[in-house]
């Protein structure tokens, strides 16, 4: 897919499902783009700004729930980061500024403070 220079642009699964639509400007990703599993739940949105992630970005699970968020400034992370298990519990947070991860709290499925893993 060629994108455009302005406007909005789809992808499509082989099976002709939509796969993502993302908003252009001058040639760079700018606004909202949301990615969609084949079953047509929502995958991401995330939010760029010249071509660089910016602002709060969202992944699901395929089942719906909320996978992450967190927030972007000028393509880094920066500010609070959260991952969710399946079940909607937090799994971890952490507080980034300029793509520099600060602090950063787990959490097993009983909602107990565990030992975050580095990976």
């Amino acid at each position: 897919m060629t994108p455009p220079q302005n406007g909005e642009a789809s992808t499509y699964y082989p099976s002709g499902k939509i796969e993502s639509v993302t908003s252009w400007k001058d040639g760079k990703q700018n606004g909202i783009s949301k990615w969609y599993y084949e079953s047509g739940t929502l995958k991401s949105e995330t939010s760029w700004k010249d071509g660089k992630l910016d602002n709060i970005c969202k992944w699901y699970y395929e089942k719906g729930t909320l996978m992450a968020e967190g927030s972007w400034k000028d393509g880094r992370q920066d500010g609070l980061y959260k991952w969710y298990y399946e079940t909607g519990k937090l799994k971890a947070e952490a507080n980034w500024q300029d793509g520099i991860q600060l602090s950063a709290t787990c959490y097993d499925e009983n909602e107990n403070k565990i030992q975050c893993r580095k990976e």
